[in-house]
């Protein structure tokens, strides 16, 4: 048992030893880059890159890819609020 994205992995490197249900989710959780506060402008272009990767539809391609469709977002964000 591991995360989607570990899972995801080990089962399009080893279908027929391991088998990805996403079917389990319990709860989502967020992941991200980090960088310094004062990163020169690093994190607002690494958050368009991405955010193009979605607006392009490459973002869902390469999530399907590995099986990932679970932990697809639709938006990239710089400190998104999360939970209650």
């Amino acid at each position: 048992m591991a995360d989607n994205a570990l899972t995801g992995y080990y089962a399009q490197l080893q279908p027929d030893a391991f088998t990805a249900v996403d079917s389990i989710l319990v709860e989502p959780s967020l992941s991200g880059v980090v960088s310094p506060k004062d990163d020169g402008g690093l994190s607002k272009a690494f958050q368009a890159a991405v955010q193009s990767l979605m607006d392009d539809g490459t973002y869902v391609k390469i999530m399907e890819a590995w099986n990932l469709k679970t932990g697809i977002i639709t938006k990239s964000e710089i400190n998104p609020t999360v939970g209650s």
